[in-house]
């Protein structure tokens, strides 16, 4: 059902100032190990100045499925030479290696925020479905499902830390 997405949802919210080591201590906290990986270790490559001011950027569909509201990110990354290179446990690096797991985070706080603009009722557990990222080289009907796809809900707690540590007067997802 077409009504029932929105495409390139733009979202721009005020945000603290905000340090790499501060969303590493985040993810080591409040996260947990991505695939059996150490995502926070991998956050120590992480290098930008400190930030603050307002946070901006597009989430490419978010969709509601029933009652729960999902992000999709399309992603064209070519992971050589074969087929392989595209199942789940592979796209985990890939994932962490290109933040791309930082950024997914970041889309499922901006997406919940403006969902609880939208509907008061709103509530993490009840309404949010999660984020898929789907490397379009990889999907193959004739292979397993997960072929190509990257599907993660994050810890709540995650997100509500994340909010409390980004956004001035951040009210938690319950």
């Amino acid at each position: 059902d077409f009504e029932q997405r929105i495409n390139e949802m733009e979202f721009y919210f005020p945000i603290k100032t905000i340090r790499p080591p501060t969303l590493q201590k985040l993810f080591e906290h409040h996260g947990r190990d991505q695939d059996g990986k150490n995502y926070p270790a991998q956050m120590e490559k992480l290098i930008f100045n400190p930030v603050s001011g307002f946070l901006k950027g597009y989430i490419d569909l978010v969709f509601q499925y029933q009652d729960r509201f999902f992000l999709v990110d399309w992603k064209s990354n070519y992971l050589v030479p074969t087929i392989d290179n595209y199942r789940r446990d592979v796209l985990g690096d890939v994932m962490s290696a290109n933040f791309y797991t930082l950024q997914y985070h970041l889309y499922a706080l901006a997406l919940c925020q403006y969902l609880r603009l939208k509907n008061t009722a709103f509530r993490y557990e009840n309404n949010f479905g999660g984020a898929a990222y789907l490397f379009i080289r990889g999907i193959d009907h004739r292979r397993s499902p997960e072929y190509g796809i990257y599907f993660d809900r994050p810890k709540a707690t995650l997100i509500n830390a994340l909010g409390k540590s980004l956004i001035p007067d951040f009210e938690k997802f319950i």
